[in-house]
């Protein structure tokens, strides 16, 4: 819980330089955002660490214990919003029929459900590498390769580096559970992402219901694979993406675009050939659009006048 707030206060420090506005989204979605750039942020700082041999405990309780002090200085407001918009969330399920009141409840557990794979036994991929180089990277203190992956030992590295820092910390449960709050913030910037093309409220519990019931998810859940964390960056990208079709043009969600589809990249690199050209199809669309809209308007008013 302690990490999950820090990679909060990391993204909320980031989002103050790059983001000076961000009251027209929800707090869930401003924290989910900070959560998932935090997450890309540290993990690059944690490979800089391993890299000059500096991956030690003392270190990384330093830069968490900075990163906890910026979540408080620049999000409190936000911290308040979002308690307030959780409540209201409950109070709307409570006022839902009974069916839905079902779907949501049986949504949420399913939800809760992912930390019954802290008893799951690590096999295939994640024995072999996923888990077992950033064991490496704990235990020496700095970025070496593993025997046998030496091609692919420093390849991305966005969730190794999460799980060496928590092994790091004395805690290897907390590494196989930390893809679970990383795909739960990747859903709910789905949500928004729902939300912003139309969707209702029902509409986002069953799509949430659809994630943690998909096969990916689930075969997936403290697996100790890093898939979830390509995936949850994949889903901002396209969120950021969706918002550059904004009335006025914003550098800033660009921006963001930009990072969460670099951060996507290094993370899987074989989401490369098919996510880059549909976020810059994306991009490109909205900004076309919003060109032939001021040409339409100036035409307008010259004709007018």
């Amino acid at each position: 819980l302690i990490y999950s707030l820090a990679c909060v206060g990391a993204g909320s420090a980031i989002l103050r330089v790059i983001q000076t506005k961000n009251a027209d989204i929800s707090a869930v979605t401003f924290f989910s955002t900070s959560f998932i750039l935090g997450e890309g942020i540290l993990a690059s700082f944690w490979l800089g660490l391993a890299l000059l041999g500096y991956f030690n405990k003392v270190e990384i309780i330093g830069v968490l214990f900075i990163c906890l002090i910026l979540l408080f200085l620049f999000s409190r407001n936000q911290i308040v919003a979002f308690l307030r918009q959780i409540k209201t969330l409950f109070t709307e399920i409570l006022n839902e029929t009974l069916i839905w009141k079902i779907i949501a409840f049986l949504t949420l557990l399913l939800n809760l459900a992912w930390g019954t794979s802290l008893g799951r036994t690590i096999l295939g991929d994640g024995s072999a590498i996923y888990f077992a180089l950033p064991k490496i990277i704990a235990a020496s203190h700095h970025l070496i390769s593993l025997p046998g992956y030496e091609s692919v030992s420093y390849l991305g590295l966005q969730g190794e580096m999460h799980y060496a820092a928590l092994m790091a910390l004395g805690s290897p449960e907390a590494a196989q559970l930390f893809s679970w709050p990383t795909i739960f913030a990747g859903s709910v910037m789905l949500l928004a992402l729902g939300r912003k093309v139309g969707l209702n409220r029902r509409g986002q519990w069953m799509t949430l219901a659809m994630v943690f019931t998909s096969s990916c998810v689930i075969l997936l859940s403290g697996d100790g694979k890093t898939d979830l964390f390509a995936a949850a960056f994949g889903l901002s990208a396209y969120y950021w993406a969706i918002r550059t079709w904004e009335i006025k043009i914003n550098k800033q969600d660009a921006l963001l675009t930009g990072l969460f589809t670099g951060f996507t990249a290094v993370a899987k690199l074989s989401y490369i050939p098919v996510m880059i050209p549909g976020i810059a199809f994306l991009v490109c669309w909205g900004y076309i659009e919003k060109i032939v809209e001021k040409r339409s308007r100036r035409i307008s008013i010259e004709e007018l006048v």
